[in-house]
């Protein structure tokens, strides 16, 4: 005799195969979700990857073009310091130079007005007395006049050495920021 070994001979019911189906359709469900997920999670893991490998690149490029926006400013800073610095030297100079003549010229007017008084104090006659204060005259005006021109050539020299950098800055300036933005 030959032993079967007994297997379920049961007959499957419609419902039994309906269960087995929807088993074998969620199992394919659970397989495809499954799938789906490992991909779009590979995906994003890929996209966040390459996102940052990005933000880091540009991140990079800002820090770099950050340094030398910084080193042109402190660059430009410090040029209009040696401007500033160079303006009042030029500054300062002319007015050293006022100072002076205001002063010599101090000197020179008490002195003459000394000299001025004592020959007037010295006239014998009222011809002596006119020629006296008509040389007087004459030379105030010579001297004012001279003096006049010279207070103007410190005035223009000091103009000119204090507008001077303050030109060459500019130029620089224009030749940096303006003309490459424009």
């Amino acid at each position: 005799m030959t032993t079967k070994t007994k297997t379920s001979s049961k007959p499957k019911t419609p419902v039994d195969e309906a269960n087995e189906a929807a088993g074998e359709a969620l199992e394919a469900m659970v397989s495809a979700g499954r799938d789906t997920f490992e991909t779009m999670m590979k995906t994003g893991m890929d996209a966040c990857v390459e996102g940052y490998e990005k933000a880091v690149a540009l991140g990079a490029g800002q820090v770099g073009n950050q340094n030398a926006a910084y080193e042109k400013a402190t660059t430009m800073g410090k040029e209009n310091i040696e401007t500033a610095t160079a303006v009042a030297t030029a500054m300062r100079a002319g007015f050293e130079a006022m100072s002076h003549m205001f002063v010599e010229n101090l000197k020179e007017a008490t002195a003459f007005n000394v000299d001025y008084f004592t020959r007037l104090a010295a006239a014998k006659s009222p011809q002596d007395f006119a020629a006296i204060q008509m040389e007087a005259a004459t030379k105030t005006v010579d001297r004012a006049v001279a003096d006049s021109v010279a207070f103007n050539k410190i005035a223009a020299e000091t103009f000119s050495n204090t507008v001077t950098p303050m030109k060459a800055r500019l130029d620089r300036m224009v030749n940096a920021v303006i003309r490459p933005a424009a």
